[in-house]
């Protein structure tokens, strides 16, 4: 058995969406000094690898709260776009520098082999900006009718690996997704431990199916018990070697 972390790290040197209040951790008293150590943490809930629950945008919707644990727990349906966005974004533009690629939208057609009641991880390449002047601002995102597609499906959930679901300064994604009771994870890293790149030569589909792999993979997102529209997560997969 092995588990991969897919947590960002949390430190008051991590960057924050734009507007979002920054991450503050700050110890106020010290073992070595003070007998033991105590900490205060201020911050927004939308920050790191984090979830939006649908009382984000939808006022009738579920807090994180009243989600229950096992819905954010057991397999998922892997979709891999990175090589197909890169393709993309080295046709449609004159940018090659990691800074300066803008986003890509995300076609329906990813989702081809989605089934109802699916977790959805999206694997988008975009993590490896972390850290990145730019990359809360020109992330991969999807279509209208992608998260369209995705309620359709009936999908419990999807967890992407970039900063948003949306263009950056649009919304619109969200309130489709969260209106439908589909709650977003947004930030994941180490996906690539998974699910490394793959060849043009290896394969022409975007969707990955560890049916087809020797490795069983459960998924956690573990939220804080908020009663409120997000929180921090700690993310990660257990996977089993068979």
């Amino acid at each position: 058995m092995k588990i991969i972390d897919l947590s960002q790290t949390l430190s008051s040197e991590m960057p924050v969406f734009p507007q979002d209040p920054d991450f503050l951790l700050k110890e106020i008293l010290n073992s070595k000094k003070d007998d033991f150590t105590i900490s205060v943490l201020n911050t927004g809930l939308h920050v790191g690898t984090h979830l939006d629950a649908p009382y984000h945008f939808y006022s009738k919707g579920r807090k994180v709260l009243e989600i229950t644990l096992n819905e954010f727990m057991g397999p998922v349906k892997m979709v891999d776009v990175e090589n197909s966005l890169r393709k993309s974004s080295s046709i449609s533009n004159s940018y090659t520098g990691i800074e300066t690629d803008p986003g890509v939208a995300i076609k329906a057609s990813a989702f081809k082999n989605v089934k109802k009641g699916d977790i959805v991880v999206l694997k988008t390449g975009w993590s490896l900006k972390w850290g990145l002047k730019n990359y809360f601002t020109h992330n991969h995102y999807l279509s209208q009718q992608a998260a369209n597609f995705l309620v359709k499906k009936e999908i419990r959930g999807l967890a992407i690996d970039g900063p948003s679901t949306d263009k950056f300064g649009e919304t619109i994604i969200h309130k489709i997704l969260l209106s439908n009771d589909i709650w977003i994870v947004e930030n994941l890293k180490n996906l690539d431990l998974i699910l490394p790149s793959k060849n043009e030569e290896e394969t022409n589909s975007d969707n990955y199916d560890d049916n087809n792999n020797n490795k069983s993979l459960e998924f956690f997102f573990i939220p804080l018990p908020l009663k409120t529209e997000a929180s921090p997560i700690r993310a990660f997969v257990r996977i089993n070697e068979k």
